[in-house]
């Protein structure tokens, strides 16, 4: 059930609410006041409403968007520069975000494990292995955020770089880390590209076009060609002939469910390293 509201804000400018019911909820985080009405034009309230129902208020202004590009522009270059890309209060809504993404990811890695003893056919296995790294990109993205639209909003660019580098301090990674390496996140999520130009490259050999469960030392033989191919003991997956060992994403991601799962039992807040103070 939605209701509608009109609000004139101290911009003097006219927004609608919308109020979105969501049911009843575990556990509510309430924020108040999230914008000083001092520092970003107008204030938000806070509404109680019976049987402990949790709601999402939404404001839209008269184009039908979520909000003017210059406001949010404003708010991200302030949440930039003044907090470092992520205000404390909303540190916990990444904490369980991570935490999920991480949860699943080793999920998945788990059901791996409990698969490849039994009698099931390669392409599930191989099928397992690509869920689990989806989960581990989704992981990723938190600390390496995308770089598209640093032209048309250079402060929301701003924004993500710098949530990025927070999120990094607090989980301890680097470049060293496994969820910094794209590499076969990019073959699954370019596939069908790299596919198009492996036959043109390769024209001539033996071509197995099937999913095989062996040893990767077969990807090393010069005159065949390996569509895909999982190594079970070694924990390593070819694809069109190019290896990826993913045992350290699993090691990566339990490190980082490590340090969520702490932070969110101490107050859903981040632990950054003093010298990140």
């Amino acid at each position: 059930m939605n209701q509608q509201y009109h609000l004139r804000a101290n911009s003097k400018k006219a927004y609608n609410l919308t109020l979105h019911w969501t049911g009843r909820v575990a556990r509510l985080l309430v924020l108040h006041s999230l914008w000083p009405t001092n520092r970003l034009g107008y204030n938000h309230g806070l509404v109680t409403l019976p049987a402990s129902e949790f709601f999402v208020i939404r404001h839209e202004n008269h184009s039908g968007s979520f909000m003017n590009i210059d406001e949010l522009e404003r708010r991200a270059l302030l949440c930039a520069d003044e907090y470092g890309g992520n205000i404390p209060y909303v540190e916990a809504f990444y904490i369980h975000s991570i935490i999920y993404s991480a949860s699943r990811c080793l999920d998945s890695f788990a059901r791996y494990d409990n698969s490849k003893s039994e009698d099931v056919a390669a392409d599930d296995l191989v099928s397992i292995i690509q869920e689990a790294v989806g989960h581990s990109a989704a992981l990723s993205r938190y600390f390496w955020p995308s770089t598209q639209g640093k032209k048309k909003q250079p402060n929301l660019a701003k924004l993500k770089k710098e949530r990025g580098a927070k999120l990094r301090k607090a989980f301890l990674l680097d470049k060293d880390s496994a969820l910094y390496n794209r590499d076969l996140r990019n073959a699954w999520e370019h596939f069908d590209e790299r596919l198009d130009t492996y036959f043109i490259e390769n024209d001539a050999g033996f071509f197995f076009p099937g999913c095989i469960l062996g040893s990767h030392v077969l990807a090393d033989d010069p005159t065949g060609h390996i569509f895909k191919l999982l190594d079970v003991e070694a924990e390593c997956l070819v694809l069109l002939g190019i290896k990826y060992f993913f045992a350290p994403i699993r090691d990566s991601v339990q490190a980082v469910l490590n340090i969520a799962r702490e932070a969110d039992a101490n107050g859903s807040r981040l632990q950054l390293p003093k010298d990140a103070l």
